[in-house]
This record gives structure tokens, sequence and C-alpha cells, in this order.
């Protein structure tokens, strides 16, 4: 049992977030690691897949915007809308939890807003549309960096330690 328990302790140590040494972890401290540890974690590895093509096809001084595009519109779009799909499948009780959830399904509508502008932007080759694009980037960020804000007061409230990775 001893050696169970340093196990689960040392896996929530290397997966970046813990709580102070106690036998007994609360449920809603199980819910906020869960949510950082598992789902986010899982949204990152999506966002991820989603933009890859996206950011293949914008690097260097010959870019395509044809495949900017085409990477926007085959795998972006629909990894985010996976992404939402995944978010809508989450299910929390603390209604602290359900909060973060809709921050984040916000914050993941906004990016899929934001590719769905620059789409429309590098199609038109539209100055006016490019910035609307980027003001909803920076609205993406913005919702994110409070979003990050409120799990770390969520997270000093409940006595969860979060440890840079």
């Amino acid at each position: 049992m001893k050696k169970l328990f340093l196990a689960c302790l040392a896996t929530m140590v290397l997966a970046g977030c813990s709580v102070d040494y106690t036998f007994f972890t609360y449920k809603s401290q199980k819910e906020l690691i869960a949510f950082i540890n598992e789902d986010l974690v899982e949204l990152g590895s999506m966002e991820a897949d989603a933009r890859k093509s996206m950011i293949e096809a914008s690097k260097g001084p010959n870019k395509d915007l044809d495949q900017v595009v085409a990477a926007i519109e085959n795998d972006a779009i629909p990894g985010y809308e996976d992404i939402l799909d995944q978010i809508d499948s989450w299910t929390y009780k603390k209604s602290e939890m359900k909060k973060l959830v809709k921050e984040t399904r916000e914050a993941e509508e906004l990016y899929l807003e934001f590719l769905h502008k620059r789409k429309d932007a590098l199609e038109a080759t539209d100055d006016a549309l490019m910035e609307e694009s980027d003001d909803l980037l920076a609205d993406y960020n913005k919702k994110v960096t409070t979003l990050n804000k409120h799990i770390e007061e969520l997270a000093e409230d409940w006595e969860v330690e979060l440890k840079d990775q």
C-alpha cells in the first residue's frame, strides 16, 4: 500500500500537478488535477495535431497561400471541431470546474472563429479580414491568459500545487 501511495504521488509530481503530502485528496482537488493533467494535456496534443500542417505550410519565404488555406480548411478547422467535441464530453461536478470547462470551450471557439476568418482573408487577399483575424487571435490569447489565471487561483484556493514542466 505504501509503494502504491508513493507511486501515485510520484506520478502526480511528474505530471506537473501535486497536492500537499496527505493520505487523502479531496474530490475537488482530484477534479482539478484531472482537468490539468489529463484533459488539458490531451487538448494540447489535439491542438498541436490540428495546427501542424498549417504551421508547416506557413513556414519559409516561398509559402504557398493555397497550401496554407488547404491546411486550415482540411486539418485545422476539423481538428478544432474535434477539440470542441472533446471539451463537450468532459464531465465535472464542481461548479468551479464547470466554469473552467466553459472558459476553455469559449477560448477554443474563438480560435476556430480565427481559423475561419484567416482562411477567408487568405482566399480573398483582404487586409481588413486579415486584421479581423488578427484581432480574434489576440482575443484568444487574452482568453487563454485569463483561463490560466483562473486555474492558478482555483489551485491556490483548493491547495493544489502547480509545478512548471
